[in-house]
């Protein structure tokens, strides 16, 4: 935007220059020789920007980057924030299951994996407890609900 405000500065005062000339100039022969030599140097003063704006244009296609090896497909990105989600669901229901035994815990973490047909499963399901008091009745109701034998992490 810059350039465009310089180029139409130089043009406005080539265009004043060479009223001042035009006017300054005798009558006769020579006045229309300087409007001609005049009229070419106002025309010149406006094609040479955008001769010069197009003369930086790269017209060669060189075709979309190869995205292949650069990332993720959107098939895994999909895959892996729906392991994401699921994950964080299951570890919700593990809380909502162990707050209404009321069974004392620090943390949940439940982390699942995908087999070659597609299909989810849990991997496994860590529970930080703080005493173990309730540590048998935790394996029980996780076995229960989750079909897992969780590992007990005491802190």
């Amino acid at each position: 935007m810059k350039d465009i405000g310089i180029v139409a500065a130089v043009i406005c005062v080539c265009v004043i220059a060479c009223s001042i000339v035009n006017t300054l100039a005798l009558q006769g022969g020579t006045k229309r020789i300087l409007n001609t030599v005049l009229g070419v140097f106002v025309i010149c003063a406006m094609i040479a920007p955008v001769k010069n704006a197009v003369a930086g244009f790269n017209f060669e296609y060189k075709g979309l980057p190869d995205t292949s090896s650069a990332g993720a497909s959107a098939d895994e990105i999909f895959d892996r924030q729906v392991i994401t989600q699921t994950e964080k669901n299951l570890t919700k229901t593990l809380e909502s299951l162990l707050d209404s035994e009321s069974l004392s815990y620090k943390a949940c973490e439940v982390k699942v994996k995908t087999d070659e047909n597609g299909g989810i499963y849990i991997s496994s399901v860590s529970i930080y407890i703080t005493q173990k008091a309730n540590a048998q009745r935790i394996i029980e109701k996780v076995r229960e609900k989750f079909e897992v034998i969780p590992r007990l992490i005491k802190d």
